[in-house]
């Protein structure tokens, strides 16, 4: 007892050989400095770093969505603008006028 880790017991990494190694391979979520930072327990690191990538994404989403309203809004105004112009020629074809007249 009193000797886990909880990364042995959710099994993010294994204690191989006096080192930790990722399971699975390599390519995985920890980076080198993680793996430090979890052998010296220092967990608050961590949990910071995280919270800092996690404000970093969520302001990129934010811009991207911001970014994402503003091309949709254009379409649709520009939809409106190609509907008002059919109606308005179908208008002037109804009266027998030739809307290159004008």
């Amino acid at each position: 007892m009193g000797n886990c880790c909880w990364t042995q017991c959710f099994g993010l990494l294994r204690k191989e050989a006096g080192r930790l190694q990722r399971v699975g391979g390599g390519g995985g979520p920890l980076t080198e400095e993680e793996i430090v930072d979890l052998r010296e327990r220092h967990y608050d690191s961590i949990a910071e770093k995280q919270k800092d990538l996690d404000k970093k994404i969520q302001k990129e989403l934010a811009l991207q969505e911001e970014k994402l309203r503003l091309e949709e809004e254009a379409l649709y105004a520009a939809q409106r603008e190609a509907a008002r112009a059919a109606k308005q020629r179908k208008l002037l074809e109804v009266r027998g006028k030739d809307p290159s007249e004008y």
